[in-house]
């Protein structure tokens, strides 16, 4: 059996990272960082 897809994304509306996992035929998600401002750099 093939791993199960995992995404990560930023959600724009939110100003989240969150990480989906398909498991069971369904789409789990969870966010893993508040705070708007990963991986953005300063010029």
């Amino acid at each position: 059996m093939p791993p199960a897809p995992v995404v990560s994304y930023y959600d724009r509306t939110q100003g989240d990272l969150k990480l989906a996992q398909w498991v069971d035929g369904q789409w789990i998600v969870e966010t893993v960082d508040v705070s708007g401002t990963w991986g953005c750099t300063v010029r």
